[in-house]
């Protein structure tokens, strides 16, 4: 190993943080399927870890990857040890530099392949594709979901029978594919899309829901709450609650799916709340009076099984926050 007797520049240790890909591709740890690994914490037969740029932004320089089995969150230095046992930030930089060397993909070769493919789509662009796509042969989809004509039509959703596709367009700024369909995955946003889905009207009371998907997000909305946000992904909860929690007064409840990824992320955002000295999150599932129904594993599976029990619970934070009709736009 290299002499690292020497100081390294905070700068230096993130700047490493964006060759996790690079150092996993090297480890031979790449997959076929673009930026998906077998755990390194455990033995699966099919790959759970994904790795994705903090913040969904590549300009933050920072990659990291998660495991959907068991909920474990990685960046490049946490690999190195798991992999190869180096201990110490330190130590851990020089290991990478010594085997990155001459491998790591430059800067402009990065920036290109990420920019590969996402040039956001115009409005015209998504009108287009969404006037192709038929609403009337997706509302019987939709309903299986619980989701009635008036959420459909006021939200537009609709269906692709090509790709056989249930279709979310967030306003005009895009829109995400749920595949009914598919063996490798089932979400799909338009290109370039980095906005969250959220709904169209909000009281100015009543605290903002968090949930996993746009579909759990449209199942609140279904149950007669209007303050929700989707996070699109497990992995941008923490990221999505400082931004709110830095910007307004309002409560944040959050509503995750009940498997171990979601108990897990939760309790790293109450974690992240004591250290930080964040107010702390509401968790849905705690406000909700009987016993949960473990067999449901989201809140969709609540609103097809106990729509009462979830609108009952709704009803109850609303009755609670003085919730009015004063909206604003989400």
């Amino acid at each position: 190993m290299k002499n690292n007797n020497g100081t390294v520049h905070p700068s230096k240790i993130k700047e490493m943080k964006k060759y996790l890909d690079d150092y996993m591709r090297i480890k031979g740890r790449a997959l076929r399927e673009k930026n998906t690994y077998f755990c390194v914490l455990h033995d699966e037969k099919r790959p759970s870890l994904k790795s994705y740029w903090l913040n969904n932004d590549p300009n933050t320089g920072v990659r990291k990857a998660k495991c959907f089995s068991c909920g474990a969150s990685f960046d490049v230095y946490d690999l190195v040890a798991a992999l190869e046992g180096v201990k110490g930030l330190k130590e851990q930089y020089y290991r990478l530099c010594e085997v990155l060397g001459e491998n790591i993909t430059t800067e402009e070769e990065r920036e290109k392949e990420a920019n590969k493919s996402k040039q956001k789509l115009t409005v015209d662009e998504v009108e287009e594709y969404l006037s192709k796509c038929n609403q009337m042969t997706g509302i019987p989809f939709w309903k299986e979901r619980g989701i009635t004509e008036k959420t459909i039509l006021e939200y537009r959703l609709t269906y692709d029978e090509n790709k056989r596709a249930l279709v979310i367009p967030f306003g005009k700024e895009g829109y995400v594919q749920r595949y009914l369909q598919h063996s490798s995955y089932r979400y799909m946003k338009s290109s370039g899309l980095r906005d969250y889905f959220r709904s169209q009207n909000m009281n100015r009371k009543l605290p903002i829901i968090l949930t996993e998907g746009e579909i759990d997000a449209l199942s609140i909305i279904e149950a007669g709450y209007p303050n929700v946000i989707s996070l699109g992904s497990i992995v941008n909860l923490i990221n999505v609650y400082e931004g709110i929690v830095a910007t307004t007064d309002l409560d944040v409840i959050i509503a995750v799916d009940l498997d171990t990824a979601g108990r897990k992320w939760m309790q790293d955002l109450i974690n992240t709340c004591v250290t930080i000295g964040w107010r702390k999150p509401i968790n849905l599932w705690d406000c909700i009076r009987q016993p949960i129904d473990t067999s449901c594993k989201d809140i969709n599976d609540y609103l097809i099984k106990h729509r009462s029990i979830l609108e009952e619970c709704l009803d109850g934070l609303k009755e609670l926050y003085g919730g009015s009709h004063e909206e604003i736009d989400g």
